[in-house]
């Protein structure tokens, strides 16, 4: 079975004005992700995806916060519960257009694989599952719709 892949940037948003250990005390400047690497500091991640394994590789040191619905992790970054949150570069995208008061961090995490699954017998609509996506691929409308729907923020 072939998997489709959709790259997405794996990014972080801070606060504007600066984190702080535990996001009220000491204010200091984040410019990267190694600067969130420091004990105290608690990095929000949605609970069973990709940016808490960028947490656990990029800040060790830091405690991990967990959320279900991603605005309960904007929630938590703006009321000073975590100090920064990881997500897709997409969704924080489109949070910064109503939330001017975060930022996002230019550093890229790594990428998030996303993957078709069929059932094991069903090899008819395996099929024409791949012939979409070579078909899609092939015509360029796969990357028309990543700039439309991922790229674009407006």
């Amino acid at each position: 079975m072939k998997r489709i892949f959709v790259s997405l940037c794996v990014v972080m948003m801070i606060l504007l004005a600066g984190c702080g250990q535990t996001a009220d005390s000491v204010s200091e400047t984040i410019s990267q992700a190694s600067d969130l690497n420091k004990a105290g500091y608690i990095i929000g991640v949605p609970e069973g995806t990709p940016p808490e394994e960028v947490a656990k590789e990029f800040m060790p040191n830091a405690d991990i916060s967990y959320f279900t619905q991603f605005m309960d992790g904007v929630a938590a970054l703006k009321s000073g519960k975590v100090t920064a949150v990881i997500y897709d570069s997409s969704g924080v995208d489109r949070i910064l257009l109503s939330n001017p008061d975060l930022v996002k961090l230019d550093e890229e995490l790594g990428n998030i694989e996303i993957a078709a699954v069929v059932r094991l017998n069903d090899t008819a609509l395996n099929d024409q599952l791949n012939t979409f996506i070579k078909q899609y691929q092939a015509d360029g409308t796969a990357a028309a719709m990543v700039e439309r729907w991922i790229n674009n923020t407006g």
